[in-house]
């Protein structure tokens, strides 16, 4: 190159800004917390609300940072990786479940997710919220805008408790009197609080190193107002666990020699108060914890040496008065090992996971929609392969923020490591619950970890490709006014939803039946083929939601000609919950009036499950 191109060269990337456009952190950070307010809202208004704006803040603020390569590789081998489930069915193992159900009349379909269609849309939601992400890592915020945003979101944590207190007995999530927050989740909560705790800790030291004394105040009032709440008013053990992990991650990032002598003290009277707190105040979660311990504790000692070399783990059934976590993980693992390349697709977990109860059938009446685990939810719906992949990005995001931070012309580490910390909080937290599902929570980390990273050298490097950030805008822009469209409009509704509305639109009319039929059994046949019509269609769209077999099989109870399809039907919802003891009991009781015999014969199954989750409540292997 020569000189003047040279000359060129620098004067092109002298004009490359190396701090983000005040605004979008702004932005960001209210359309995060916002989420977290609206998170108990419909599936489609959430989501599209959330997508809406975000896309056109993308479109407004390109990432002023390129995408390393390591990045690019271990992104796009993730993304690539989670298509794995819309491979060829016959090129992998056939469960015999899934054989099962094909004989029964079942469409699974050739695909290794039998629900194609409901994979592929939560796979593009999934994806999108992915690249959102990596768009809030590609900006950078100057020091006085990390100080701002980072006491504000203290503050928007902290008032997110204060509302949720005020507002706690007129929220429609709050089904049970002892739950707390926004989310319908309370241990999501808890991830928030943690979060907004750990960050205002980097805040409020940074603010004493540098002798501010109204941002130590506004710090320390702020991450009061967390660990008050998730000490006292809220219920989760998440929490006040997170907390801890997140506090200690930040203190050993920064090396005890960090902090002087007068920040020594402080640091000893915050772990003091909330020592204090904890022991001193009466809260509920203090005595689940203390509990949980007690459980935990009485489990160990009557597991005996058989138990812990039992070849199926048995004795390992004996942790579900813990907690229904280890029973579900347990169950998870066989799910995971029948499918560890491909997972069964996005959003299938609900419908796959009945096939593999066993040690979690002894809470019979729960169904499971999730592990309770973000990391082995993705194993389970996408793969092994990508899921290592997207924890191997996680970890060198990590890794290469503390490089970042520590580097010699590194400022603020306090604060710049209480925001990392911070973000921390959610992957640890997809060990042992699903906050990495919450939208507002994965971009919140994002933001957190995007300011924790020191701006870029201009002279070093090149313009981001803006193509790429285009097409992701747009591509959130259209999906979100696709699911808005959905939830207020005429739109089509999203096939992740589609077996709920039909199974809720045809339970109402077939509920209106019922009081017909009340005077004359035989009555509304018409109305009750249209419903039978009507579940049909929504079980070629979805053919693992067993509801709609018995949606279809009431209402053509009945007609004596459709006898058989009654009875295949049942059949149906019942192999796709084979633990289920209610289901087989519902379905006796529907056809005691028009056949004793197959009322008895299904009875008697609804016993023989019962016996079965006995013998497994027993520690019975599998």
């Amino acid at each position: 190159m020569s000189y003047k191109e040279q000359e060129i060269a620098d004067a092109h990337r002298s004009l490359i800004p190396d701090r983000s456009h005040p605004f979008i952190f702004w932005a960001l950070l209210f359309l995060t917390i916002a989420g977290t307010f609206i998170s108990a809202a419909p599936w489609a208004m959430r989501t599209g609300a959330l997508f809406l704006g975000c896309g056109l803040l993308v479109i407004a603020f390109p990432r002023i940072v390129p995408l390393p390569r390591p990045w690019i590789f271990l992104a796009g081998g993730m993304l690539l990786a989670g298509l794995a489930p819309f491979l060829p069915a016959a090129w992998f193992p056939i469960p015999e479940w899934r054989d099962g159900l094909e004989k029964l009349g079942v469409d699974t379909g050739t695909l290794v997710a039998i629900q194609w269609r409901q994979a592929a849309e939560q796979y593009v939601i999934l994806s999108l919220v992915f690249l959102a992400g990596l768009w809030i890592a590609g900006q950078r915020a100057s020091s006085s805008q990390l100080r701002n945003i980072a006491m504000a979101f203290t503050w928007a944590v902290a008032l997110y408790a204060i509302f949720a207190v005020l507002l706690r007995s007129h929220l429609p999530v709050h089904t049970y009197g002892d739950h707390f927050g926004f989310f319908p989740n309370r241990n999501h909560s808890g991830t928030l609080l943690a979060m907004g705790a750990v960050c205002g800790s980097g805040a409020a030291f940074q603010a004493i190193r540098q002798k501010q004394l109204w941002r130590i105040l506004a710090a320390f009032a702020a991450v009061g107002v967390c660990l008050w709440a998730a000490f006292v008013w809220s219920i989760s053990r998440s929490g006040i666990i997170l907390s801890g992990m997140g506090f200690s991650l930040w203190i050993a990032l920064l090396g005890f020699k960090y902090f002087q002598r007068g920040q020594r003290k402080a640091l000893g009277l915050v772990l003091l108060a909330a020592i204090g707190v904890y022991f001193i105040a009466e809260s509920k979660v203090k005595n689940r914890i203390a509990e949980t311990i007690d459980k935990a504790n009485v489990a160990g000692e009557t597991l005996d040496a058989n138990d812990l070399q039992a070849e199926d783990s048995a004795g390992l059934v004996k942790y579900k008065d813990v907690d229904f976590r280890v029973p579900v993980a347990l169950d998870t693992f066989e799910m995971i090992a029948d499918a560890p390349l491909t997972g069964v697709g996005g959003g299938q977990y609900r419908h796959i996971f009945p096939q593999y109860r066993h040690y979690s059938s002894i809470v019979n009446h729960a169904e499971a929609v999730h592990p309770e685990s973000s990391w082995l939810w993705w194993a389970a719906e996408f793969g092994l392969p990508a899921t290592l992949l997207l924890a191997a990005f996680v970890i060198l995001l990590f890794v290469q923020a503390v490089r970042n931070i520590r580097q010699p012309k590194g400022r603020d580490r306090a604060i710049r490591f209480g925001c990392l910390a911070a973000a921390a909080v959610v992957p640890l937290h997809c060990f042992f619950d699903v906050p990495a599902h919450r939208t507002p929570l994965v971009w919140a980390a994002v933001l957190l970890f995007a300011l924790s990273l020191n701006p870029p050298q201009n002279l070093s490097r090149k313009r981001p490709n803006h193509l790429f950030t285009l097409a992701t805008g747009l591509a959130l822009i259209a999906v979100g006014i696709r699911l808005l469209g959905a939830e207020f409009s005429n739109f089509a509704v999203p096939y992740t939803t589609h077996a709920d509305h039909a199974r809720a639109s045809g339970a109402q009319r077939y509920d209106g039946l019922a009081e017909l039929t009340a005077k004359d059994m035989f009555t509304g046949l018409e109305e009750r083929g249209e419903i039978a019509d009507e579940a049909s269609q929504s079980i070629a769209i979805a053919p693992l939601e067993n509801r709609l077999y018995r949606l279809r099989a009431l209402s053509l109870l009945p007609i004596e000609s459709q006898r058989q399809q009654v009875l295949d039907d049942f059949e149906i919802d019942r192999s796709l919950q084979p633990f289920s003891i209610r289901i087989p009991q519902i379905q006796s009781k529907a056809l005691l009036a028009y056949d004793k015999i197959e009322a008895e014969s299904i009875l008697r199954e609804a016993l023989e499950r019962k016996a079965r989750v006995e013998a497994v409540r027993d520690g019975k292997p599998r």
